[in-house]
């Protein structure tokens, strides 16, 4: 697994996309056309303010500087990896849904602070984790419950 910097992101930001409706009348009174489309999506930057898990083709991870899912947050990973954080983690979300992938706490490259891999809102950890590894094969890829590079 190649190792990965994710974006940080200021929480409760939301993206839009925004679809363009255009209207058209035609010259005639007898006749006339418009184009609609739906309300705009929004993509989800922050999962702490998330309550339908379903929106997740597979897992997703979300960690914040400072306790109960404030300060600054990473992005939201949802690929297997290690990750490094520009701030050592102390509140997280993890959401691995219906797959087998955990999460394995790093203090570094060699050293691990545990793993996890049932569904989690943590408001504070134990030990705050600078980077992450994700990874699936929960009950058979022991090895990886400890592994940080």
């Amino acid at each position: 697994m190649r190792t990965r910097q994710p974006q940080l992101v200021t929480p409760w930001s939301w993206t839009d996309t925004i679809h363009s409706i255009t209207s058209t009348t035609p010259t005639t009174t007898t006749t006339q056309s418009s184009t609609t489309s739906s309300a705009p999506k929004a993509t989800i930057t922050n999962l702490s303010n998330q309550t339908d898990v379903s929106v997740f083709q597979r897992f997703a991870f979300q960690g914040y500087s400072g306790a109960n899912f404030t300060g600054n947050a990473t992005s939201i990973l949802f690929d297997e990896g290690y990750y490094d954080f520009a701030f050592r983690v102390k509140s997280y979300i993890w959401l691995p849904n219906t797959t087998n992938c955990c999460i394995t706490f790093c203090q570094n490259k060699t050293t691990s602070a545990g793993w996890w891999c049932d569904t989690r809102r943590r408001n504070l950890t134990d030990v705050p984790f600078p980077r992450l590894s994700v990874w699936c094969g929960r009950g058979t890829n022991t090895k990886a419950e400890k592994q940080c590079s």
